[in-house]
């Protein structure tokens, strides 16, 4: 007569089910911030849709209770590269279009940015590392005063793609202009394959060239 012998699972195989239980714990509060950090392209695309850019490469969004939040758009933050970005404004300070609202520093060097608007500031940023992975970084927070009259001097829509290439124009003259200026050899302003904007461009650049990016690329386009 055979025999027969009852076997448990759980003693047997105890260890192979206790790694898949603690898998499936750490999984779940992982995924979540995974998921937290993504940018997702539907929530990006209505952003960029409802953008507008000013000339000194600042971006204002209209959020729907009624303030404008501030950030520098893509290509600044591409050639700024690990540079840390701030705003030492107060909440409650009044600002005017072209008053210095943002400011760039790397390993001494600094840029001072422009407002885009008119407002007043609701909040305001301490230093962080510009994150060029996100498009919709902002810095400030402001009330405006006269949005419709500060949208004239804007760029939205499909007005952007020309301006940018202009923009990547202008900065290869600056960059072959300065180098020869300042006897400092640069890297391309793009890479080889796809022309786009080479990252931290601006990182190892001596402060002369700095200083020469401020009044020659951005405060020399500022429309008042």
């Amino acid at each position: 007569m055979s025999e027969y012998y009852l076997v448990d699972m759980f003693a047997t195989k105890g260890p192979e089910y206790l790694v898949v239980i603690v898998f499936l714990v750490a999984v779940v509060p992982f995924w979540r911030l995974l998921n937290s950090r993504v940018v997702r392209p539907q929530a990006v695309a209505a952003f960029e849709a409802g953008r507008y850019f000013d000339r000194t490469h600042t971006w204002s969004f209209l959020d729907p209770d009624g303030n404008v939040r501030i950030g520098i758009d893509t290509f600044l933050a591409n050639i700024m590269g690990a540079a840390r970005i701030s705003s030492d404004h107060a909440a409650g300070e009044s600002i005017h279009r072209g008053d210095p609202l943002l400011t760039i520093q790397h390993e001494g060097k600094q840029i001072a940015i422009p407002s885009p608007v008119n407002g007043v500031i609701k909040q305001s940023k301490a230093g962080t590392v510009i994150n060029k992975q996100d498009p919709r970084q902002w810095l400030v927070s402001l009330k405006p005063k006269q949005w419709e009259q500060d949208q004239q001097h804007l760029i939205a829509g499909s007005g952007t793609t020309d301006w940018i290439r202009q923009e990547t124009a202008r900065l290869r003259d600056f960059m072959a202009f300065t180098s020869r200026k300042y006897n400092y050899q640069t890297e391309p302003v793009t890479l080889a394959d796809g022309g786009e904007l080479r990252s931290g461009l601006f990182e190892d650049l001596p402060e002369d060239i700095w200083k020469e990016f401020q009044s020659e690329f951005i405060d020399a386009v500022m429309e008042l």
